[in-house]
């Protein structure tokens, strides 16, 4: 029987995902997969992104991930300000260099669930994947 690890909600913090990756080199895992939301409040979302396109298998979306590329709904102050924020960081310019430009369009096409057999993978619930 293979071992999965699950990670979520990195928020762009990058010191606690560096951890939780090393914490999960010293088990014998033989994949990880992220359930979303690795951006929203850190100030690494781009260092998070890439470690994450590293390591994990799959990555779903988070409610943090999707609302940088809508006008997100339900969030506090701060969470609304980290958004605005890293969607101003994240989002390719003209002058980008082309890897920006396919770090935005992979973050924008993750998937909101995933099913295998009989096991349905969501960030939030079955019933509302992204926000509940």
């Amino acid at each position: 029987m293979s071992r999965r690890a699950l990670i979520s909600d990195i928020h762009g913090n990058l010191v606690a995902l560096e951890a939780v990756l090393a914490d999960i080199a010293t088990q014998k895992v033989d994949e990880i997969v992220c359930l979303g939301d690795i951006c929203g409040y850190g100030p690494q979302p781009i260092e998070c992104i890439k470690l994450v396109r590293e390591h994990c298998a799959w990555t779903l979306r988070g409610n943090h991930d999707e609302a940088i590329f809508i006008e997100p709904h339900d969030f506090g102050k701060n969470a609304l300000a980290a958004i605005h924020w890293q969607r101003t960081i994240l989002q390719p310019r003209p002058d980008s260099p082309p890897a920006d430009a396919e770090r935005w369009n992979w973050l924008k096409g993750l998937p909101a669930e995933r099913k295998e057999k009989d096991i349905v993978f969501v960030h939030a619930s079955p019933r509302d994947p992204i926000y509940e």
